[in-house]
């Protein structure tokens, strides 16, 4: 199930609502309701533990039902999940979150989010939990159950661990409700199958009410030992009551299989035929059924099969659809493989086409054995999901296929190299691309092949194999591909240009990549293509970044927060390049905002973390840098060229802030054996030499570090980034003052100025102590006035940082106008007029998600945690 439409408040089933029961209910069972009720007033977890045809479902629906229909009863909710075979916990908290939607839950983080971060691991589970539990803590409904039917069915080793966690936190309001054929893994209150089982006196009650004759219910009693689904059946196919001799015939091993053969004997060979065929699918509805069994009269059998009351009941929602129990459904599919084996891969093909889910989709095609169109059903879906953060999902699904025969397939590798690119698995990125290259060339399909090899090249990169990448990019450069492929291309050349040193290349693959971008991608293509952070710091790459973002942020709007998240990053870097902090905070109050909605994806940590320590380092924050870099640096493994070059970044900025041990520790790191590896970019084998210029500095050998500083800053001329070229040449300025070299430590003042300027932070990271000997060093030098702005910027900078308190909570009698945005006062205003947030959404033309995150919003600013403190604030502003 992909995790948006499963949590998609626009088919949220209406409020309270339960699935039907499979038939009418045979008769009422009040001692066992009884017992129910007892059991889910006094019990915080319930479970119903029985074989298959013990009617746990029809009890649990008749229970909760009549729970929410007591007269009297405080507002209470119910979430109800039915699983399927093959689903998994991420599909249980998403199905579980949609039950919630019409309950305007005051979710503080977005539930679509956590549920695309489960990964079978413990930290995004406790995560979803904690959320849950405090929209639930917080939330209206007074009481509330979770349940989830059919927990067998969930093939997910991470299941205990879900139920473990609801159990120990789950609100005192609240219940959690299981049904299962199998033994539940977690402490709760059981109901085996004996306590679900017909009584002898209820059989008898039965058969009175239909006039079968003395002694009959025994009989049947005896013969079925109260099993309902046996009765039942018995019922569909002698309603009179009178058949003994029936019941002579049966066997207890199979009375089930006999009963349902009797009952399907008994069907026109037509309406047979229909229902073994489309025994396939889960749900029916005619135009599925008529597709896959290619039976024109579908709707008239399904009208049929309802009147005869074979096991069916009506799934909710707007078209008319049937849900087959699933014990019928297994005789039903264990009939079609033996009367009709040959037909089955084709009805499987027919299913998978009629069906959007992509996990179901797949699942049929893997079961039909076309293990290429299931590939490439899940690489057409698969940048939709990768896009939206589905990482989990996809992960999940590869897994699904058989491993030696889907390492054969290049769609399936491609999706297994974009989803280890997300991941900056560069290894396993160039090895699936590889090898789906190979295969996409061997059968004929160049455009894929191309794009395979683009994404190598990526891979090639992030490696530091500069010469690898380009030689595969280069028949790459001019040949017609479809715009996403430009873009990639486009994207991937900017990071090689950059690698090399080619800054005016950069600036035209941006430019190019957003023209491509602007005539009509998706937001989902523009999130793939965020340029990287360091190229808001490169010269003359400003312009056409922000025209990046300008354009991005428009086509984010309220609803792409994963593009508006990556471009106000982007925005930030911009800022800060340029010297103004206040619209860098503002930039980073508002990322932060989305962030706090949707968690922050991992590719965006380097970006944000290395944000963070700038700023903390201008502040003078020797924690904050720490705590930030520490952070950014856990990411990267030891000896990868992103962890070298994360350690410069964090040295320069401890350095900055005077912490010496922590400055000589990274040093010690950088010049290890173990970073000195084959893989290493042009700029981070110069970010090594800088390591040892400093060192030589630091052990009192000041001719030795000059020397090697001033073969640094002319390296970097073509490789600088992030102000690198200036901070080592002010190294240098200040070295040469040291040794007494007046004339030098002037010549390189000048190269200094010259190379900050780009990057107004350059001189402010050095410390306001280096700093001002660099400004005392320029009153005596033959210096420009632009050259001495730059000295004058880098001061107001650190002033401005030091002055600037961090972002406070605005206070509670502040106006409205001031705490919220004008979009956030229209919500709150319809809010307290007592809207749901889907009305609210239609009202105002937005989305349900957008107005949940709204809402949220409104929450976190007015420090307020339901929807009625929220409504008091709002009337006590405009009364």
């Amino acid at each position: 199930m992909n995790m948006p439409s499963a949590i998609d408040p626009d088919t949220a089933e209406a409020r309270g609502s339960l699935p039907a029961v499979l038939q009418a209910e045979l008769l009422p069972r009040p001692a066992l309701q009884q017992r129910l009720r007892e059991r889910l007033a006094q019990q915080r977890l319930l479970a119903l533990c029985a074989p298959a045809g013990y009617g746990k479902t029809v009890a649990l629906a008749t229970l909760l039902q009549r729970w929410l229909d007591e007269a009297g009863a405080p507002a209470r909710a119910v979430s109800w999940f039915s699983s399927r075979p093959g689903q998994d916990v991420a599909q249980l908290c998403a199905g579980w979150c949609l039950g919630l939607e019409s309950y305007d839950l005051p979710w503080r983080r977005s539930p679509q989010a956590l549920v695309r971060a489960l990964d079978g691991q413990a930290g995004p589970l406790a995560a979803f939990v904690d959320a849950l539990v405090q929209a639930l803590v917080t939330g209206e409904p007074a009481e509330g159950v979770l349940v989830v039917d059919d927990l067998q069915a969930l093939a997910d080793a991470s299941l205990p661990l879900l139920l473990q966690l609801l159990s120990a936190r789950l609100p005192a309001h609240w219940r959690l409700v299981m049904a299962s054929r199998a033994p539940i893994p977690v402490a709760a209150d059981v109901l085996q199958a004996d306590a679900l089982r017909f009584t002898p006196d209820e059989v008898a009650t039965l058969l009175a009410r239909q006039g079968s004759a003395a002694g009959m219910a025994e009989r049947l009693w005896q013969a079925t030992q109260g099993w309902p689904a046996a009765v039942s059946l018995w019922q569909c196919l002698h309603p009179g009551g009178q058949d003994a001799g029936a019941l002579a015939l049966l066997q207890r091993d199979d009375m089930f299989d006999q009963l349902a053969r009797e009952l399907l004997d008994g069907l026109p060979a037509a309406a047979q035929a229909f229902m073994l065929r489309c025994s396939v699918l889960p749900v029916w509805s005619a135009p599925r059924c008529a597709a896959v069994a290619h039976e024109p009269q579908a709707g008239r059998w399904l009208q049929l099969i309802e009147a005869r009351g074979l096991f069916m009941r009506r799934a909710p929602g707007l078209e008319p659809a049937w849900l087959m129990h699933e014990l019928f459904r297994d005789f039903l599919q264990a009939r079609l493989a033996e009367q009709m084996p040959q037909e089955l891969p084709l009805l499987l093909l027919r299913a998978a086409d009629t069906e959007s889910d992509t996990d179901v989709r797949v699942a049929y095609l893997l079961r039909a054995g076309m293990l290429e169109r299931a590939a490439l059903a899940l690489m057409d879906a698969a940048s939709g999901l990768l896009a939206r953060g589905e990482l989990g999902t996809v992960q999940r699904l590869l897994d699904s296929f058989p491993p030696e025969p889907a390492a054969r397939l290049p769609a399936w590798q491609f999706v297994r190299g974009r989803l280890a690119g997300l991941r900056w698995d560069w290894s396993s990125l160039e090895h699936a691309m590889s090898a789906a290259r190979a295969g996409f060339l061997a059968e004929g399909w160049y455009e894929m092949a191309s794009l395979a090899g683009v994404l190598q090249a990526q891979a090639d990169i992030g490696l530091a194999r500069l010469d690898a990448a380009d030689e595969l990019l280069q028949p790459l450069r001019d040949a017609a591909l479809s715009p996403a492929g430009q873009v990639q291309r486009d994207s991937t050349l900017s990071w090689l240009h950059a690698a090399q040193g080619s800054h005016a290349a950069v600036a035209g693959d941006i430019t190019r990549m957003t023209d491509t971008l602007v005539a009509g991608a998706s937001a989902e293509l523009w999130t793939q293509c965020v340029p990287n952070f360091r190229f808001a710091t490169l010269p003359g790459l400003q312009a056409p970044v922000r025209r990046f973002v300008e354009q991005a942020l428009a086509v984010a709007g309220e609803d792409a927060l994963p593009l508006r998240l990556s471009a106000r990053l982007l925005a930030a870097w911009l800022a800060l390049s340029r010297g103004d902090l206040a619209e860098m905070q503002v930039q980073m109050a508002q990322a932060q905002a989305d962030a706090a909605w949707i968690g922050l994806p991992g590719h965006l940590q380097w970006s944000c973390g290395c944000l963070n320590g700038q700023l903390a380092a201008l502040r003078g924050d020797r924690a904050g840098v720490r705590a930030s870099m520490e952070a950014v640096a856990a990411a990267f493994p030891p000896g990868s060229p992103w962890r070298r070059t994360t350690l410069y970044f964090w040295s320069r900025m401890a350095d900055g802030v005077g912490d010496a041990e922590t400055v000589q520790h990274l040093l010690a790191q950088q010049l290890s054996a173990e970073t000195e590896s084959a893989g290493e970019w042009p700029f981070s084998r110069q970010l090594r030499r800088l390591a040892q210029a400093l060192a030589l500095l630091a052990g009192g050998d000041a001719a030795a570090g000059c020397e090697l500083l001033r073969d640094v800053v002319d390296a970097l001329a073509m490789l600088d980034t992030v102000g690198i070229r200036g901070y080592a040449a002010a190294l240098l300025t200040l070295a040469r003052d040291d040794a007494g070299l007046a004339a030098e430590a002037r010549e390189a003042l000048r190269t200094t100025l010259q190379a900050a300027a780009c990057y107004v932070p350059t001189l402010s990271t050095l410390g306001r102590p280096r700093l001002s000997r660099l400004i005392a060093l320029a009153h005596g030098a033959d210096v420009t006035p632009a050259e001495r702005a730059v000295l004058d910027a880098a001061l107001r900078l650190l002033d401005d940082a030091r002055r600037a308190p961090d972002e406070a909570p605005a206070e509670r009698n502040a106006g409205l106008a001031q705490q919220l945005t004008s979009r956030e006062i229209e919500v709150l205003a319809r809010m307290a007029a007592g809207e749901s947030n889907k009305v609210i959404a239609k009202a105002l033309d937005l989305s349900p998600h957008t107005v949940k995150r709204h809402v949220a919003n409104i929450f976190d600013k007015l420090a307020v945690s339901t929807r009625a403190q929220a409504a008091v604030c709002y009337q006590a502003q405009v009364a």
